[in-house]
């Protein structure tokens, strides 16, 4: 992800957005003062994923929902942490160079590195198939 989003209407705080999700006002439209604004809305969001899985049963993503809808209230960039960017960056360094990220073997590894290994080895695998399912319904419709 960039520095910047290219300057959507979201970037900079304060500003109003219609929420994606229903309330008990209905749709309403959010004053959006700081990132703990855009926090509340994500926990709405994921509360929403939550209880329709249980209801329909389903097992829709909850992760790949939110992200579905971090557009039409906010900016991507007020979620992004540079912690978490820091490490994609040492997994992707690792993998590309066969490199490990600490001294020793697997046994050996911190258990919040290894946790975080796979927790980012499985969202780029989730990413990966979306693109490719994505590639493929393209070239079935542009046969």
């Amino acid at each position: 992800m960039s520095d910047g989003c290219g300057g959507c209407s979201y970037c900079e705080f304060p500003y109003d957005a219609k929420l994606p999700i229903a309330t008990e006002n209905g749709y309403e439209t959010r004053t959006f003062e700081n990132v703990d604004d855009v926090w509340q809305v994500i926990d709405l969001l994921r509360e929403e994923a939550i209880n329709f899985n249980e209801q329909q049963g389903k097992s829709f993503d909850i992760v790949e929902s939110i992200i579905a809808q971090i557009p039409f209230f906010t900016c991507l960039n007020h979620i992004r942490n540079d912690k978490y960017l820091k490490l994609i960056n040492k997994y992707l360094y690792c993998t590309e160079t066969g490199t490990p990220a600490h001294k020793g073997d697997y046994g050996e590894q911190p258990a919040i590195w290894v946790e975080y290994f796979f927790i980012i080895k499985n969202a780029l695998a989730k990413k990966e198939k979306r693109m490719r399912d994505k590639a493929t319904r393209e070239a079935n419709t542009n046969g």
